[in-house]
Order: structure tokens, then sequence, then C-alpha cells
């Protein structure tokens, strides 16, 4: 019973931790569809869903400033399939010496839900088709994207 008990504080803190430092005035969960727009198989993003849970969802989105936003992308939420499209290469193929490139080939308008709860400017509501640089964490994709 004790081992039991001690698992279940054991793994409870890291979440409660984690729920600690997540900024829920300039941070949101989201799933992304990264199916290019209109969802027609292109590179760049289909679509942004805000979720209620951590659980539902396989990015962040976090207010960088009122030009900016950040994409952190859960790297364990996404399908093989999805690497590519993110990534522009098989997630076979990813090292710490090659270079990331995210690519926007189309603009993207914000869902209106999405500008309320990040508090964002109205008026820059539109990512920038462009390329953007891709860093990489042990558990991320992390993009910064332009709004215009």
């Amino acid at each position: 019973m004790k081992i039991g008990i001690t698992l279940l504080i054991g793994c409870l803190a890291p979440l409660c931790l984690a729920q600690a430092d997540f900024d829920t005035e300039n941070e949101v969960y989201a799933t992304i569809n990264f199916n290019g727009r209109h969802c027609r198989g292109d590179r760049g993003i289909c679509s942004v869903i805000v979720e209620n849970k951590a659980s539902n969802a396989n990015s962040i989105i976090a207010v960088v400033n009122d030009s900016k936003i950040e994409l952190l992308i859960l790297k364990d939420a996404l399908e093989t399939s999805e690497f590519s499209k993110i990534c522009g290469i098989e997630a076979e193929e990813i090292s710490d010496k090659k270079a990331l490139y995210f690519i926007m080939e189309e603009p993207f308008m914000l869902p209106e839900n999405l500008i309320s709860t990040l508090h964002l400017n109205p008026q820059k509501r539109t990512i920038q088709n462009k390329e953007y640089a891709i860093s990489v964490s042990e558990e991320y994709f992390i993009i910064t994207l332009n709004l215009q």
C-alpha cells in the first residue's frame, strides 16, 4: 500500500508543477492541424482548436509580444506523418546538426476565440506566410511566428 501511495505522489507532483508553470493569461493549450491552408496537404497550418485540457492538445501557443506568438509543439503528441509537414523531413532524418524550418505557404488567420483568450491585438491576427526556424528541445518543436 505504501508503495502505491508513493508512486501516486511521485506521478502527481510533476503534473502539479507543470500546471503551476502554465501561464493561463499568455498561453493556451491547442490542437493544431498542420495540413496547410484549407487542409489541402500543403505545409502550414490548417486549423487551430483551443483546448481546455493539456491531454487533448498537441501544442501550447504562447504570446511573445504584440506581433509574435510561439508554438510549442509536443513531439510525443504528433503522428509520424505530421513530422514531415512541420519540419519538411521525415522524423528519422532529424538530427542536432540539421537546421529545421517550418514553412507557412499561405497566411493563416487565427480564430477569434484564440485572439480573445490570449488578448491579442485583433488587427494583428494573421500569421505571416514565410519560412520560420524551428528550435528543438527534448519535448517540443518551438516556432516563433510573426503576426500581421
